[in-house]
């Protein structure tokens, strides 16, 4: 790693450690709904504008390295320029994505921060930086491209600001392979499944959900969730599921305080299954949020698998604006759950 380089993570991190700690005024994060201005743009709250922020930090820090390596190392400026598009054209653009979220979240104060960015990173730029070292940061931008020698939460948030307005598309080059083999509450089953790289994994803290899955990286509103529950030793069949389906609709697999508004059968890796829609209120203490779910419903011999996936709002946020998150996310839970193998079977 180059000097440089492991400078602007540190960099990077101060000053994301100072926004945590209210240190710079973009600590007061405004009050954004997401559904001002786009119904699918990304959630703005304290966590998703200190991911970004950091996000700013090694975009500046990167593009200040190119420039000084380019006066300093002549010859190898076109091949960082190339890079430095590629670059881009991977992660959609990233700085313009970062300025637009930030000015939502943060208003005319992204200015000042992106002064305070650079001349923190100035000093380390303002040396001689070795030949060895500026052909060290050339071959690391091609692993940057690659999605290599950046920080989780950085590539994370790159990923999440490119593929907010649809997500499943992320699943076409960042989906990550995930394997409930081993845990305890997947009752001996290996379920698996590929999510996408942006959505934050996390263990459930009810005694059934395996794992849980948070859009922006665990900042936003929509979640994905793998829960498992034992059932008697009687085969449910497609037919049997067809069968609630045709007398009621599915209604007896609705929430408390939730409609169901569309059920259908089908086979997931030679399991009979059921896919369910439904639509409500959730309450939580003394708060009321409105949600849309997705759940794909997978009976083995022993086991009920749920592939849950979720998109809420506040109560008084516009349905029309839910809807249309929604509408992403079926595309991705369809995705996900298009995924799903159980390798026992195949033993």
């Amino acid at each position: 790693m180059t000097f440089f380089a492991s400078g602007f993570r540190l960099c990077s991190l101060r000053y994301l450690l100072a926004l945590l700690l209210g240190l710079t005024p973009i600590s007061e994060v405004r009050p954004v709904m997401a559904e001002e201005a786009d119904p699918v743009a990304p959630w703005v709250n304290r966590q998703s504008v200190n991911d970004t922020a950091g996000v700013l930090g090694f975009l500046i820090g990167q593009d200040m390295a190119i420039s000084a390596i380019s006066r300093q190392h002549p010859d190898l400026a076109t091949a960082l320029r190339a890079r430095a598009v590629m670059f881009d054209a991977t992660y959609g653009n990233p700085m313009e994505r970062v300025e637009t979220f930030l000015k939502r979240g943060v208003g005319d104060q992204l200015p000042k921060l992106q002064e305070e960015i650079t001349a923190g990173l100035a000093p380390l730029l303002d040396r001689q930086i070795p030949r060895y070292d500026a052909e060290t940061f050339l071959r690391e931008m091609d692993e940057r491209i690659e999605g290599r020698l950046i920080r989780d939460n950085v590539l994370a948030t790159m990923l999440w600001l490119k593929f907010q307005a649809d997500p499943v598309v992320e699943m076409d080059e960042w989906a990550v392979p995930y394997s409930s083999a081993g845990h305890p509450k997947a009752l001996g089953l290996d379920v698996r499944l590929k999510l996408p790289r942006s959505w934050k994994g996390e263990e459930g803290e009810r005694p059934h959900i395996v794992r849980k899955w948070t859009s922006q990286n665990g900042a936003g509103l929509d979640m994905i969730m793998l829960t498992v529950f034992a059932t008697p030793k009687q085969a449910v069949t497609l037919a049997d599921l067809q069968a609630e389906v045709d007398a009621t609709g599915a209604a007896g697999f609705a929430l408390e305080d939730h409609r169901v508004t569309d059920a259908a059968t089908l086979r997931m890796d030679r399991q009979p299954a059921l896919r369910v829609d439904q639509e409500g209120m959730l309450h939580s203490m003394e708060r009321v949020m409105q949600d849309r779910f997705r759940t794909y419903l997978v009976f083995t011999e022993t086991a009920m698998l749920q592939i849950q996936c979720m998109a809420s709002a506040e109560q008084d946020s516009p349905a029309e604006a839910l809807q249309a998150r929604f509408e992403g996310l079926k595309r991705l839970c369809d995705r996900v759950a298009g995924s799903f193998v159980l390798p026992q079977q195949y033993e």
